[in-house]
Order: structure tokens, then C-alpha cells, then sequence
């Protein structure tokens, strides 16, 4: 097997600092590019440092895949790539799904920073979801959550171990910063621009170019003045020669983010520097079904576990044992 580290994001259910109190605003004054940039390259360097390996696999999911795509980011922590061996993205959450034109998440959008903060607060996001979690049955509160969640985001159960389902609901949410919710859902951020690194215009862009495409390959007489190969589609890149190589897994009836758009990006060669190992789109899948569905497993666990021992380098491989059902597995290198 595997030598597992756990990650996790700020707060959890206890929210504590060692400077900072719970009611200091300056304690609650981080969003998702800080959980990215300082928060994950923090684990990185404890785990290497623990284990003594130069590299690490990373397997993140949803919101974890956002804070990898934007440390990685060449204006951010592209250094943080020549320390992973390969970065495994379930679920992976760049561009926006169509859930995000929803009523609910509109009146987030349109509202100021301002009055963001007069409903939403500086400190946490909605503490009294917390304080109902101390307060209810575990059973219970499992149960309501996974009925608020399912509204929110259009999420069922059809594929989950019915017995889990509840207590798994028992661990979301937990203590997250108001100025994180307003990264995702806020005015001028991630819900109006449909994407982590690029504005809604260039994404835009993006869709005109490829309608342009798709027109001249069934056109033989128009001349491709941007074809995959042209230098100029790595023109708006997000990521530089340091970055690790991507391994993907889509829910393609994942309606909260775009997994195939996201793949897309990296097909049409706008990331000339990202290297895709694998990639694989399960079409009955939801947001959450790709680490809770019954048979995610076989569908994508036994997949990572795969993807992660090819891109091992020699020498770990050398000084690892061997992981259970990896025997005939070939390297990457």
C-alpha cells in the first residue's frame, strides 16, 4: 500500500489559532488563493520533510483540485510542482457548472462586497450551522444536511451506501471563512467569471475560437489561422515547465462545476506545458460520486492508485514496496 497523509482545510469544526482569537476578523481574513498557496505547500513540505521522498502523488477533490489549479498557477506557486509526482484531480473544479446560474447563488452575485459582509459577516460563513451540529443528534444533523446540500446542488443519493449516507453529512460543512464563500459566489469572483484563472471574457474567447475550429475542419476550403498546433494557443497559459503531470476524472452529470470544459483547455493545447497521463469521464456520475458512489472504487480508486505508482519516480519505486494490485504496472518515466 501507501504511505496516506490526510490534508484538511482551515477551522474544521474547532476553529483555533495560536495568535488569534475567534472573534479577531484577522483570523477569518483568508479565501481559497491563501488555502492554495500557503495552506498546501505547508502540508507538502511536512510530508516530504516526515517521509524524505523529493516527490509526493496528490489526490485532491473539488474545492482541494481548486486550491492545487491555483498554486500551481505560474503568477503563484509553480515551484510547488517539481515536488509532486502527479497531481490526481476527482471532480476537478475550474470552470463553473450550470448550477451556478441558480436564483440563490444570483443573489450572492449581484449583491456588493458590502453588503456582503452586512449578511454575511468577517468571521465565519453562517456560524449557525455550526452551533446546530453541536446542538443535534449526529443522525439528525447528518440527515438535514444531506437535504440542504441535495437542494443546494442538485446532488443525490442514488449511487451512495444508503447506511453512510448520513453519517457522512455529519462532517459537512464545518467552520469556513465568510471571505472564502465570497471568493466562490461574491461579485466580480469566481460566479461571475465561470472560472478560477480567467475572466469571463476570455472564456468567451475561448468558445469563439473553438466554434472557429469545429468550423473549418468540416470546412476544407477556410484556412485555420489558429489550429491546435499554432504557438498562439498557448498564449493565455496558466501553468509553466514546473508543473506536474494531471491525471483527471470527470462526473459528467456534474452540474456544480465543468470537468469537461477543463479537459477541453488542456486537448486543444492552451496549456502546452501540461502533461495529461490520464483522463476519464464517468458520465452517471455526480459531484460527489466519484469518492462516495458504491462502485468508485473499481470506477476510479483502484485508477488513482495505478496513475500514482507510474508516475513514481525510479528511485521511489526502488525504495517502495510494491502496492497490492500494481505488480504489472509500468512507469510513466
Amino acid at each position: 500500500g501507501y504511505d496516506v497523509w490526510l490534508g484538511n482545510n482551515r477551522c474544521g469544526f474547532k476553529p483555533e489559532h495560536q495568535l488569534l482569537s475567534y472573534s479577531d476578523p484577522r483570523m477569518w481574513a483568508w479565501n481559497i488563493r491563501q488555502m492554495g498557496v500557503m495552506d498546501l505547500p505547508a502540508l507538502i513540505s511536512r510530508v516530504l520533510s516526515e517521509t524524505g521522498f523529493e516527490k509526493l502523488g496528490l489526490i485532491c477533490h473539488s474545492q482541494g483540485t481548486t486550491e492545487a489549479f491555483v498554486a500551481l498557477a505560474k503568477e503563484q506557486r509553480p515551484d510547488l510542482g517539481e515536488k509532486i509526482s502527479v497531481f490526481c484531480a476527482l471532480a476537478p473544479a475550474a470552470y463553473a457548472g450550470p448550477l451556478i446560474g441558480k436564483m440563490y447563488f444570483k443573489f450572492m452575485r449581484v449583491i456588493s462586497p458590502g453588503l456582503f459582509r452586512v449578511f454575511f459577516g468577517i468571521h465565519a460563513f453562517i456560524p449557525f450551522m455550526m452551533s446546530m451540529h453541536r446542538l443535534l443528534p449526529g443522525k439528525l444533523y447528518g440527515a438535514l444536511g444531506y437535504r440542504v446540500f441535495s437542494f443546494l446542488f442538485n446532488w443525490t443519493d442514488d449511487r451512495w451506501e444508503q447506511d453512510l449516507r448520513d453519517r457522512m453529512f455529519q462532517f459537512a460543512p464545518v467552520y469556513v471563512s465568510a471571505e472564502s464563500m465570497r471568493w466562490w459566489l461574491g461579485r466580480e469572483c469566481f460566479a461571475k467569471q465561470r472560472c478560477i484563472l480567467a475572466t469571463r471574457e476570455e472564456g468567451k474567447q475561448e468558445d469563439e475560437e473553438d466554434d472557429d475550429y469545429c468550423r473549418d475542419t468540416t470546412d476544407p476550403t477556410a484556412g485555420r489561422q489558429d489550429s491546435d498546433e499554432s504557438p498562439s494557443r498557448g498564449r493565455t497559459a496558466w501553468y509553466n515547465e514546473q508543473v506536474p503531470p494531471f491525471a483527471l476524472w470527470v462526473a459528467g452529470s456534474d452540474d456544480l462545476v465543468d470537468g469537461r470544459r477543463l479537459l477541453r483547455r488542456f486537448e486543444k493545447t492552451r496549456e502546452p506545458y501540461v502533461r495529461v497521463v490520464y483522463s476519464k469521464v464517468i458520465e452517471e456520475y455526480e459531484h460527489l460520486d466519484v469518492i462516495w458512489a458504491m462502485d468508485s472504487i473499481e470506477k476510479v480508486g483502484k485508477e488513482v492508485r495505478e496513475v500514482l505508482w507510474k508516475s513514481a519516480s525510479p528511485s521511489a519505486r526502488e525504495a517502495c514496496r510494491v502496492p497490492k494490485g500494481c505488480e504489472e504496472v509500468e512507469s510513466f518515466l
